[in-house]
């Protein structure tokens, strides 16, 4: 069984409009933006980035059936990264000038760190994307919100299919957590910076938090949970 198409239909009809769906109220986008240029973090340090500079990044947000039961896709990151090690985090990364869009960067990364014997070629297939994001460091950061066509039979499928060895590897593991536990586990937490509360998703995994929550929390809400409600 697969994603069903009335589900795909919605979350694309969800994404492809403009303005791009925002992630961030602009109340917080301005407070973070505040927040880089305070750490000294601007345009012209070619190191960081805000929306006019060069620098970009995109994450995969995966969403996949297991069990026949909807569910999203995450990473835990190894102890190998250089940042925010054992974290839980969406596939992504910096955009290469190979790259022809945020959303084959996306994917090329999620390849990468993923890894595994998955057909990303004919197994995963882009939805669109949302507003862009600053992460804490001023990078750029474009969600890229995709369907992973094949169904898991399990988590233990899922661990088989992007089992790596590599003892270099950037990502510990991938789990995958239902739309509904997600939904039932999600609580705040103060985040002095974005002049807000963030949201976090408490799991036996680990907790989602930053940018990855902020990232979930209205992609969650407002288009993946009711592209799968029933009419």
């Amino acid at each position: 069984m697969a994603i069903s198409q009335c589900s795909i239909r919605y979350i694309r009809a969800k994404l492809n409009v403009s303005p791009k769906f925002p992630i961030l109220t602009t109340r917080q986008k301005d407070n973070a933006l505040k927040h880089i240029t305070k750490l000294g973090i601007s345009d012209t340090n070619p190191k960081f980035a805000t929306k006019n500079s060069q620098r970009s990044a995109a994450v995969l947000v995966p969403i996949c059936l297991v069990s026949g039961i909807p569910s999203i896709l995450f990473t835990l990151r190894s102890n190998n990264v250089s940042s925010h090690k054992s974290e839980i985090s969406f596939p992504g990364g910096h955009l290469e000038e190979s790259d022809k869009s945020h959303a084959h960067a996306a994917l090329r990364e999620a390849q990468e760190e993923l890894n595994g014997t998955y057909n990303y070629t004919l197994g995963v297939e882009i939805l669109g994307e949302t507003d862009w994001v600053p992460s804490a460091s001023g990078t750029t950061v474009v969600p890229v919100v995709a369907a992973f066509t094949d169904e898991f039979r399990d988590e233990q499928h899922l661990q088989q299919v992007f089992y790596n060895s590599d003892d270099r590897r950037e990502v510990e593991r991938v789990f995958s957590r239902t739309l509904k536990d997600l939904i039932k586990s999600e609580s705040q937490e103060p985040l002095p910076r974005l002049g807000s509360l963030s949201p976090i998703f408490p799991g036996k995994e680990g907790k989602i938090w930053g940018l990855t929550a902020f990232i979930l929390r209205p992609l969650l809400h407002n288009i993946i949970v009711p592209a799968f409600q029933k009419p």
